[in-house]
C-alpha cells in the first residue's frame, strides 16, 4: 500500500525537467549548546495546492535504515509572506503542505544532531558535522531539481563542504542525489590541500590538533600515492576537487571506519588508531583510506542496478554487495602495495587474515546473501563481515584467473575499466546478467 502510495504521489508533483526551479537552502547552528542545526528551505510551488517533501530514511554506502526525519522538531510551512500555512504527516517522513496557491512555500525545522556516526550529523562544541541526507528536505517526485545552499555561521567558523562553491558564499548542487551526498563541516578544524593529478585533493581534520605535524607529513604523502594509485586505473580523477574529512574521537567509541562519496569521503577514527604522538598511523588509516578513495569509481560510479537510481524511502536490496564492498576491499589492498604503502608481506599477512575470518564465520553464507541481509543487521551473522573479506578474496582470484588466461596481458582492472565505460559513462547500474 505504501508503494502504490508514493507512485500517486510522483504522479501527483512531476514536472518537466525543464520548468525546474533550484530549491534554495539556509542552514545555521544558531546555539551549538543546543546541538540542533536550523533548516530553512524555500520550495517553488507554482501551480500546486500541495507540497510533499521528505526527509531520506538512509545514506547510500551505509546500508541501514537511520530513519533522519525522527530527529526533526519544530517543523513548520509558511508562505513566502511569512504566513503560517497548514501541514500533516503523509507518512514517516514525510510532510504534506497546503500551499495556499502561492509560488512558494517556505519550510522551516530543527534537528537535533548528537550522534557519533558516519551517516549522522553532530554538534560538539565549536564543531559541526553532517551528511546531506540528515537535513535537506527534497520535494517528491524532484530528485533532479537543482540546489542553493547558504550558511549563517558562527563567529570564527568557517565551512568546508563537497558542494560546489558559488558565488556570493552560495553553494550548489546539480540534483538531490549531489546535495544529499554532500558531507560537511562546520566551525574550527583544521584545513589542508594539495593537488593530484591535476585537482585539488582537500584534508579537513577534527579536532584541529589532530592535525599535528607528524599527520599532515604522513597524511598528504599517503593520500598523494593512493590517490595515484587508484586514479590510474581509469585514467584519471572523476572530480574536480576531493575532500577527505576526518573526526578523531577522543572518547570511548567501539568502531572505527569510514563512509565513500562521490567527491569526498568521511572517515571516524579513535585517538589511538588514527595515529601516535609522532604523527604515525595506525594500521587500519591506509587501508581504511585507500578502500574509501576506490569507492570513487566502484559503488558511487560503477554501481548495482538496483541502487540506480537512488529511492531514499526504502531499503534498495542487491546481490552485489560483495562486488562493491569485498572487491573495493581487495583494491585498496592491492593500492597499498603497486604504491609502496605496504610491503609484499604485509599484503599476503592481510590475504591470510581475510581467509581467516571466512574460515571462522559461524554460518557458511554466500557473498549474495550476506549481500541482500547486510540491512537488518543480524543479532547471530554479521553478513557484511562475511562480503567484505569473502568478497576481497573473490576479487583476487577473479584477478589471477585472468591474468592466468591471457598469459598476464589482462587482469581485473580491464573488468573495472569496462564497467565504467559501458555502465556508468550511460548513467546505468550493471547486472550480473
Amino acid at each position: 500500500m505504501e508503494s502504490l502510495v508514493r507512485q500517486l504521489l510522483l504522479l501527483l508533483v512531476a514536472v518537466p525537467l525543464s520548468a525546474q526551479t533550484p530549491v534554495k537552502y539556509e542552514l545555521s547552528v544558531p546555539a551549538p549548546a543546543t546541538r540542533l542545526f536550523h533548516v530553512r528551505a524555500e520550495f517553488p510551488t507554482r501551480g500546486k495546492d500541495t507540497l510533499y517533501v521528505s526527509l531520506p530514511a538512509w545514506s547510500p554506502g551505509n546500508y541501514e535504515i537511520q530513519n533522519y526525519a525522527r530527529y526533526v522538531r519544530h517543523f513548520a510551512a509558511k508562505t513566502a509572506a511569512g504566513e503560517p500555512l497548514f501541514w500533516d504527516r503523509a507518512d514517516k517522513d514525510t510532510w504534506r503542505v497546503a500551499t495556499a496557491k502561492g509560488d512558494r512555500v517556505n519550510v522551516e525545522l530543527d534537528y537535533l544532531a548528537d550522534t557519533i556516526d558516519l551517516s549522522m550529523a553532530r554538534i560538539v562544541g565549536d564543531f559541526a558535522q553532517f551528511l546531506g541526507t540528515n537535513l535537506f528536505l527534497y520535494e517528491e517526485g524532484q530528485l533532479e531539481r537543482p540546489a542553493e545552499v547558504r550558511f549563517t555561521l558562527q563567529p570564527g567558523w568557517q565551512v568546508t563542504t563537497a558542494l560546489r562553491p558559488s558565488a556570493g558564499g552560495t553553494y550548489l548542487a546539480s540534483n538531490y542525489h549531489e546535495l544529499a551526498d554532500a558531507e560537511t563541516f562546520l566551525g574550527r578544524y583544521m584545513v589542508d590541500s594539495l593537488t593530484v593529478d591535476g585537482k585539488w585533493l582537500r584534508i579537513a581534520v577534527w579536532p584541529a590538533d589532530a592535525y599535528s605535524a607528524g599527520v599532515q607529513r604522513n597524511m598528504r604523502a599517503d593520500l598523494e600515492k593512493i590517490a595515484k594509485t587508484e586514479n590510474a586505473v581509469f585514467g584519471g580523477p572523476p572530480y574536480d576537487a576531493y575532500t577527505v574529512f576526518f573526526n578523531v574521537i577522543r572518547e570511548p567509541i567501539n568502531f572505527g571506519g569510514g563512509l565513500e562519496h562521490s567527491a569526498s569521503q568521511f572517515d571516524v577514527m579513535p585517538q589511538g588508531g588514527f595515529a601516535d604522538a609522532a604523527g604515525n598511523f595506525g594500521d587500519f588509516m591506509i587501508p581504511l583510506m585507500s578502500h574509501e578513495y576506490f569507492h570513487l569509481f566502484n559503488v558511487k560510479r560503477i554501481r548495482p542496478a538496483e541502487m540506480w537510481p537512488y529511492n531514499y524511502h526504502a531499503e534498495q536490496y542487491t546481490p552485489l554487495l560483495w562486488w562493491s564492498e569485498g572487491v573495493t576491499d581487495y583494491y585498496a589492498d592491492l593500492t597499498n602495495i603497486r604504491s609502496g604503502l605496504w610491503t609484499t608481506e604485509q599484503f599476503l599477512a592481510n590475504t591470510a587474515s581475510d581467509m581467516q575470518q571466512v574460515e571462522a564465520a559461524p554460518e557458511p553464507w554466500s557473498e549474495e546473501d550476506g549481500s541482500v541481509a547486510t540491512w537488518i543487521n543480524e543479532v547471530f551473522v554479521n553478513s557484511s563481515q562475511l562480503y567484505y573479506p569473502k568478497g576481497s578474496l573473490t576479487g583476487m582470484l577473479l584477478d589471477v584467473s585472468i591474468r592466468d588466461a591471457t598469459d598476464n596481458r589482462k587482469g581485473l582492472d580491464d573488468v573495472m575499466r569496462a564497467l565504467y565505460a559501458r555502465y556508468y559513462q550511460k548513467q546505468k547500474g550493471f547486472t550480473t546478467a
